[in-house]
This record gives structure tokens, C-alpha cells and sequence, in this order.
């Protein structure tokens, strides 16, 4: 049984996360946590349960890795059209969250050697702005860039089941809710352009 009530295990400190050494099928439906998620059911989790981040995951290494890429690519000719970020995301640099943790890091080396004319330039709020909300838009969008094409399929894969159960009619329903959609987000676009 997975979510058992037995007596759970006591703390287990500085242990490896799983994830780096499981297989391709438990990576793709996150077995390996299974574990963590079943002693969080049994008692409250406690900061010695969390796992160690492997040294490919660890903020100086992704951070470290990321301005060599950039370092290679501000020496090349500037006429390129290929974006650096994009280029360093194919080397490596795959999830919106390792993304958000390489540019907070970024930024905050980079506020370190800031010059007291620059310091001028950037306040504190946009320094801060620069580290949550605009890094937090990046993590966002790796995250929901699948929808785009995950979605038609969705939706056609509901219509054929409400065309299956109900029939015809559910055409009318499907078209209001698709018509409201298309409202609403068009509605959220304008007011984000008035901002």
C-alpha cells in the first residue's frame, strides 16, 4: 500500500534526490517521488526530508554554465540573428524553473559589480522587479508553451466525445463556450494594453 498509516520513517538528512538516478519511465510520471509524497502523507514533512539537489541542478553550476554560453556568444559577430538565450536553453538549460534560477542569479552577480553611476540607473524596486515578476513570466511560459499545441488536440478529443454522447447539439454548446473564450481573452488583452 502506498499511502499507509505504519509508523513513518524519522528525518533522513542529506539524502540524494532519486530523480537523477531513476529511469526514463519513472522520470516521466515522477515515481521516483513517490516515496517523498507517501511520508509527506504520513506525517508532516520536516527540512532534513527534502532531498540534496545533484550538482547539475545547483544554482552556481546552471549560473556558471550559463555565462560561458554567453561569454561564446557576445564574441561572435553580432550580426547573428539566432537569440543567445534560446541557443543556451539547447545546451542544457531545458525547464522554465532552472531558466528563473540562472537569471536570479544572473542578475544578483551582476548587481554585485554595479558602479555607483549604474546604481542610479537601477533602483532597488526594479532590481527586485527584475527577479521575481520578470523572471517568474519566463518560468511561466516554459511551463504553458506546450498548451499551444496540446490544446486544439484536447479540445477536439472533447468535442468528439460530446458529439459521441450527446449528439449533434453538443456543436451549439461547444461554439458558446469556444465564442466566450475567444471574449474573454481578447477582453484580458486590451486591458493588458491599456496598462
Amino acid at each position: 500500500m502506498i499511502f499507509g498509516n505504519s509508523n513513518p520513517p524519522p528525518p533522513r538528512p542529506n539524502t540524494d534526490i532519486p530523480e537523477a538516478k531513476a529511469n526514463l519511465f519513472s522520470v516521466l510520471i515522477a515515481w521516483w517521488a513517490n516515496d517523498f509524497i507517501s511520508l509527506g502523507y504520513k506525517r508532516h514533512l520536516e527540512k532534513d526530508d527534502l532531498y540534496v539537489l545533484n550538482n547539475a541542478r545547483l544554482a552556481k553550476t546552471v549560473t556558471d554554465k550559463f555565462e560561458v554560453e554567453w561569454k561564446k556568444e557576445t564574441q561572435k559577430n553580432c550580426d547573428r540573428k539566432e537569440s543567445i538565450f534560446i541557443k543556451s536553453s539547447i545546451h542544457g538549460f531545458e525547464t522554465g524553473f532552472l531558466s528563473r534560477t540562472i537569471l536570479i542569479t544572473a542578475i544578483h552577480r551582476k548587481v554585485l559589480v554595479l558602479s555607483g553611476k549604474a546604481r542610479n540607473l537601477f533602483s532597488n524596486g526594479k532590481i527586485i522587479n527584475l527577479m521575481s515578476t520578470d523572471t517568474s513570466r519566463i518560468d511561466f511560459a516554459c511551463t504553458y508553451f506546450h498548451i499551444i499545441w496540446a490544446a486544439p488536440i484536447q479540445c477536439c478529443m472533447a468535442l468528439g466525445l460530446f458529439i459521441f454522447n450527446i449528439g449533434p447539439s453538443a456543436l451549439a454548446g461547444f461554439g458558446i463556450c469556444e465564442v466566450t473564450l475567444f471574449v474573454w481573452a481578447t477582453a484580458g488583452l486590451i486591458k493588458q494594453n491599456k496598462k
